[in-house]
């Protein structure tokens, strides 16, 4: 990304480049009691949120909309998120493991590193997925015609 920024010592604009994670820019993150505190309420549609690093284990989130959702470093260990939208979110080095992902979307997800070992990922949307390094084990379970070596997943015996 590119700022224009003033220079106050030369009298003048200059063009700054800084690096930013997609999605993180300008966000405040939702820390676990804000999150399960509107989860409790009613609510699901939590697109474009960032919960980066928030720890949700063993929770039903089924059906949530996490579409655009920053969830990098996530504990989203044996988290029920069948039927879930999860399109575009980030979930670099998120812990999935043992999740039920089941019919999720996860279209253009990035899952590079994640956990997803004893995931179930049956039914699954993964066309655009990143998932190069994610970690799954032989309980891992995956679309019909998904094959993790293509997508250049790491297998941990």
């Amino acid at each position: 990304m590119r700022l224009l920024v003033y220079d106050q010592s030369r009298d003048h604009f200059a063009l700054n480049s800084i690096h930013l994670d997609r999605g993180e820019a300008m966000m405040t993150v939702m820390n676990r009691d804000d999150f399960v505190a509107q989860y409790a309420s009613g609510k699901r549609d939590f697109a474009g949120a960032n919960l980066r690093g928030i720890a949700l284990s063993e929770m039903d989130l089924s059906a949530v909309n996490f579409q655009d959702v920053y969830l990098a470093g996530a504990d989203l260990e044996s988290v029920d998120l069948g039927e879930a939208n999860l399109q575009g979110s980030n979930l670099r080095g998120a812990d999935l493991g043992g999740a039920f992902l089941q019919s999720a979307n996860l279209k253009g997800a990035d899952l590079r590193g994640a956990n997803l070992m004893g995931a179930d990922l049956r039914e699954a949307e993964l066309s655009d997925a990143r998932l190069a390094a994610a970690d799954y084990d032989r309980n891992t379970h995956f679309p019909t015609g998904f094959h993790p070596e293509t997508a250049k997943m790491h297998l941990v015996s």
